[in-house]
This record gives C-alpha cells, sequence and structure tokens, in this order.
C-alpha cells in the first residue's frame, strides 16, 4: 500500500465523506413495487374496489370488508430482471433473478348481527430490488473513473485515496494529487442489485353504514438493499506504454489496467399507514379511494471500496478495504389512489385504478450534514415531477367449471421531469384461479418493459442505455374457513 504520509496511516475517515447519498436513495424507496397475490397482480393490480383478497391490506384496507370468509393466505414470486445495455456502440444483455415469499397472512371476518368487521394480520414484499446492469466499450474520451477518483480525494484529503494507493496519481501540491490518466481507455462494469422492502402489517375493515367499507393498515418496515459494483479500465491501446504515472515512482511505469468495486448496503426499518374506503352499488358495482400517508424510513448504510491496479513490473492493491457506515432518515410522498369496478352479466368483471404521487415531497429527514441534506432536498424540487398511474384489470368467471381467468394492464410513470413515455414502466400481466373445494390456487404472470439510463462514474460524459425487460411468475394459495 502507497501512503501519502504517517498522518493518513492514522486515519481511516471513509472516502465517502464525499457524500455519496442522492435522490435516487429516496426514490428507490418511494417508487411502487409491482408484488402483491395471484388474484391482484393478475388483474394488474386493479382491486381497490374489489378487494375480498388479502393484498388489499396494501393496495386499499377497506377491500377486506368485502371477503366472503376468512381465509389463510400464502405467496411466492419469482422475478427475471433482464437488461440489454448500450455503451460507446456496444451491446451487452445480462439478468438476474430473485426468488422469494410474497406474502402471508390471515384474515379472520368476526360474526356480526349487522354489517362486517374484519381483520389481519401477517406479512408482503411490497418491493423487490433485483436489477442488473453490464456495459463495456472504448472510451476515446478525457475522462475515467481514476480521473473521477483522483478529482473526489481532492474534495477530502484526510481519506484514503484510491489512484494514490494504486500507483495512479501524485501529490502536486498541498492538499492536492494529480494524475496523468487522460481517459482513452477500455472500460468495463457490472452492477447488481438484490434485496426487498418487507413489510409486517395489521389492518382492520368494518362496514359502517350498509356497502360503506373502511379500512386501515399499520406497517411495519424492514427489509435490506445490497449493490455490487464492479468495474475496470485498461491501456487497450497502449496509450500509457513507457509512461511513468508518478514522477517519483518507477514501479509505476507503463500502466496497464485498473480494478474498482464497492459494496453498498442497506439495512432498512421503518413505518407507514394507510386508510381507504369502499361504496358498493348492490352487487355489481363499487367505487373507492385511499389515503397512503407518507413512510418513514431508517437506513443504516455501509460502504465498502476495494481496487487494484497492474503496471509493467509492480500490481497495487487496497489493503485494508476502505470502509464506512452512516444513518439516515427518508420520508416518501403522500399517494392518493382512486377506483372503481363493475360487475357485467354476473360473470365478467373490469376493474380500474389510479394513483397519484408527487415525487417533489420525497425528503431526507436526518441524518446527514444539514447543508448537504438541503442541497439533495433542493434538488428532488427540480428533478422530479407528480405522476398519475393507473392499473385496469379483468376477471372472467367460468362457473361452469369454477375457474377464473384474469388479465390486466399497469402503467408506472417515470418520476424525473421532462422524461420521455419510453421511460414509464409498463406492465402486461394475467393469471388464472383454481378452486378446490376450500383451497384456491392463483398463478399470475407480469411482463414489463421501459428504457432507463445512467453514467459509470460523475465526470462521464457518454450514457449507458438501457432497454429493460422484468417478468415476474407468482403462485398464492388461500385456504377458506
Amino acid at each position: 500500500m502507497k501512503t501519502k504520509n504517517i498522518l493518513i496511516l492514522l486515519i481511516l475517515v471513509s472516502a465517502l465523506t464525499v457524500k455519496a447519498q442522492n435522490s435516487n436513495d429516496a426514490l428507490r424507496l418511494s417508487e411502487n413495487g409491482i408484488i402483491s397475490s395471484g388474484k391482484a397482480l393478475g388483474m394488474g393490480n386493479a382491486i381497490s374496489t374489489v378487494g375480498g383478497d388479502f393484498s388489499s391490506i396494501f393496495i386499499n384496507p377497506a377491500g377486506l370488508g368485502l371477503l366472503n370468509s376468512s381465509e389463510v393466505s400464502f405467496g411466492l414470486y419469482n422475478n427475471n430482471f433482464s437488461n440489454n445495455s448500450s455503451y460507446m456502440g456496444n451491446f451487452i444483455n445480462g439478468s438476474s433473478n430473485s426468488t422469494n415469499l410474497s406474502q402471508f397472512g390471515l384474515t379472520y371476518k368476526f360474526p356480526t348481527n349487522r354489517g362486517t368487521f374484519v381483520v389481519a394480520l401477517g406479512y408482503f414484499r411490497s418491493k423487490d430490488f433485483n436489477a442488473y446492469s453490464q456495459f463495456g466499450g472504448y472510451n476515446g474520451d478525457n475522462n475515467s473513473m481514476i480521473q473521477d477518483l483522483t478529482t473526489r480525494s481532492n474534495l477530502d484529503y484526510s481519506a484514503r485515496s484510491i489512484p494514490y494507493e494504486l500507483g495512479l496519481s501524485y501529490p502536486v501540491a498541498t492538499n492536492r494529487d494529480s494524475t496523468l490518466i487522460k481517459g482513452r481507455l477500455l472500460q468495463n462494469g457490472k452492477t447488481v442489485d438484490k434485496g426487498g422492502v418487507d413489510n409486517w402489517s395489521f389492518a382492520g375493515a368494518m362496514e359502517v353504514q350498509p356497502n360503506l367499507f373502511i379500512g386501515a393498515t399499520l406497517n411495519v418496515i424492514s427489509g435490506s438493499f445490497n449493490r455490487q459494483f464492479d468495474y475496470s479500465e485498461s491501456d487497450k491501446n497502449g496509450i500509457y506504454a513507457g509512461r511513468q504515472l508518478d514522477p517519483t515512482d518507477p514501479t509505476t511505469l507503463t500502466f496497464l489496467d485498473f480494478n474498482y468495486s464497492s459494496t453498498l448496503n442497506w439495512e432498512i426499518s421503518g413505518w407507514s399507514m394507510q386508510f381507504g374506503l369502499v361504496y358498493k352499488f348492490g352487487d355489481y358495482g363499487a367505487i373507492g379511494g385511499a389515503i397512503q400517508l407518507p413512510k418513514y424510513y431508517t437506513i443504516k448504510e455501509r460502504f465498502d471500496e476495494n481496487g487494484s491496479s497492474d503496471f509493467a513490473n509492480q500490481s497495487y492493491f487496497v489493503d485494508p478495504t476502505i470502509s464506512s457506515a452512516t444513518q439516515y432518515d427518508i420520508r416518501t410522498p403522500f399517494e392518493f389512489s382512486f377506483g372503481a369496478s363493475y360487475k357485467f352479466g354476473g360473470r365478467l368483471l373490469l376493474s380500474a385504478d389510479c394513483k397519484y404521487i408527487d415525487y417533489t415531497q420525497m425528503k431526507f429527514t436526518s441524518g446527514l450534514d444539514e447543508s448537504y441534506m438541503n442541497q439533495i432536498n433542493s434538488s428532488i424540487q427540480t428533478d422530479y415531477r407528480s405522476v398519475l398511474n393507473y392499473n385496469i384489470g379483468a376477471e372472467l368467471d367460468l362457473f361452469e367449471i369454477g375457474l377464473k381467468i384474469r388479465g390486466g394492464f399497469m402503467m408506472l410513470k417515470s418520476p424525473y421531469y421532462g422524461d420521455p413515455t419510453d421511460f414509464d414502466k409498463k406492465f402486461l400481466t394475467g393469471g388464472i384461479g383454481i378452486p378446490f373445494n376450500r383451497l384456491e390456487l392463483s398463478l399470475a404472470i407480469a411482463y414489463g418493459w421501459w428504457k432507463d439510463y445512467g453514467y459509470p462514474y460523475d465526470s462521464a460524459s457518454n450514457s449507458i442505455n438501457q432497454d429493460i425487460t422484468s417478468t415476474t411468475l407468482l403462485a398464492s394459495f388461500k385456504y377458506f374457513f
């Protein structure tokens, strides 16, 4: 390990003090997921006024009051996230999979002389962070991760400098390093995201007057998020052959390659509340709405960095790993949803929901330096927008055999100001419900597609353009009693 001076050996302050948190961290927790039950997902999650399902606990708790009997429910899902990325004219396709519980819970309908009173408790996963991106290509411009990390170390010179430890930069003044690397490198990277948001919930619904149902849900939130980023740069064309990157160190002659990796880990905790109502028009139609109060999250974050470099006659390694830990709080926006449904001829059920979310209401509330926190919150006001998402669904009841055929569509608008419609997340869904006396098996599939883009590092001028597809398979079981 190269060292700038003895003092740096004694100071193990992370380079993350050059602030790593940003508005995307708040968005990660504010955007809605699609995981639900087999019935709900098959109908495009458009069941806010359909109810009769454990998933009402997080879509519209008033829908619990529409249950015909008590039930125990259980569900599993598998998600495949596929990403076709383009960087510097090169296309790379990759994917990742996630399989987890979607829910398990008990819904109990109390005997009553008039009206309905139902309580529910259990677990559901509201969001899966499964994602993947891989890119690679020759960047002929004057920018690189090495230059980016050198700039970052100059902003917090007390922290360990990865480029310096790897022989890629050298001191040129007090509290300032420089690097002779000026881009023109072959660059490759891969990002893998895992984890999810889990909710331990208690809900109740009651019929307060004929055909008018109200409900509420309290969620205790836990979960995790893990992002593994692996990156490399190499001198494909021998631009730096025969050049000594550190004028005082002959072992830094002829740079060959640089490898960097980082791991971001979150421990998530928090709570939320939701209220809803449904009004039925006889046995055929219903309207309703729900209010999701802001969710309050506490994030315990750990960030680790590592790296290595190779020269013609020497290799360097970051040793020990650079690590940091911090804790901060995030508040998500209000969510207002409205829905309606109608049953034709007792067989064909059509439903539609819409949800209004103002993403400019996302906010970091504590845990970070106040001036930096204000800077992030200010950027949220300018970079994000309000959206109106919508879901439509249908269910055909085949009385003769008891089979239920389902279909639906979901539109989740991009929260970024100025994004074109290609960046909206669109999902086609379908499913079936199969009864077995007191047991019902529901199978569902949701296929989504959208575009996205990103940058491999802060100073990059060329974006990673992404065509994304997501396929979710879900199976849920109900036992009625």
